[in-house]
């Protein structure tokens, strides 16, 4: 696969560009990596050195892939930390130009805004802009389509994970936790729900197949009970057809 990623850089340790592209590569992935900050390491030390780059730097960057005839061939578009809230549209306008070409084309959002100890690591202001990269997990090439709530926009996150076996001190490969954290409606959010299945069967264990099926049923049913007016035209599911008339008899 030949993947644009957009997301920061840093000299010293493994985030980023750092942590994503050599394993990508190392599966055999070509990746195009975007950067969207310099730093010399990531911003839970003290101190940070170097430089973000604006909107108007990355999306010149992303512009340069495409007069290479690069992202009409991208079969994937990554982002992680962008730190700033113009970037947003930057991403999503990528995301555009590529399945211009490959409608298909997945796009995986891996939101870095911040953790339980320091808190955000981004502005209120781009923390909030990245909801409309959230919001498109649930839209065609998202990696939870049956998250959809119909007649609400929702706004989320996939994950999966292998489990730690802890007397053999590894992952198991047959053992997964598959969980979707979302809220809705995206814009104005009422309700953040979480869903974790813990050791999913049938085969099936990511997080956008196992638990985005029960976060739309939870949400549909308690955005209704809440009154909730929905912000989306629900299409309706009843398909006319000719029916042959049948002569009325005595």
């Amino acid at each position: 696969m030949r993947i644009l990623s957009v997301q920061s850089s840093v000299v010293f340790g493994q985030v980023g560009h750092g942590a994503a592209a050599f394993p990508l590569q190392r599966l055999g992935h070509e990746v195009w990596a975007v950067p969207t900050v310099v730093f010399s390491n990531h911003t839970g030390y003290p101190t940070v050195h170097g430089f973000r780059l604006s909107a108007a730097q990355v999306a010149d960057l992303v512009s340069g892939l495409d007069e290479r005839g690069a992202l009409a061939g991208c079969d994937a578009v990554l982002s992680g930390y962008l730190g700033d809230d113009g970037l947003v549209d930057v991403v999503i306008d990528a995301v555009g130009r590529v399945r211009m070409g490959r409608p298909e084309a997945p796009y995986v959002c891996d939101p870095v805004l911040g953790d339980a100890t320091q808190g955000l690591f981004v502005s209120p202001e781009t923390a909030r802009a990245v909801r409309k990269m959230l919001a498109m997990v649930t839209q065609p090439g998202g990696t939870a389509l049956k998250a959809a709530v119909p007649g609400y926009s929702v706004a989320g996150k996939t994950g999966t994970s292998r489990k730690w076996v802890d007397k053999e001190r590894r992952y198991a490969n047959d053992r997964h936790r598959g969980w979707f954290v979302g809220m809705a409606p995206a814009d104005r959010p009422r309700i953040v729900v979480a869903v974790m299945i813990d050791e999913p069967r049938a085969g099936k264990f990511f997080g956008g197949d196992v638990a985005a099926p029960v976060f739309s049923q939870v949400v549909q049913q308690t955005l209704r009970t809440m009154a909730v007016q929905p912000d989306l035209d629900v299409k309706s599911q009843i398909v006319a057809r000719d029916i042959p008339q049948v002569e009325e008899s005595y």
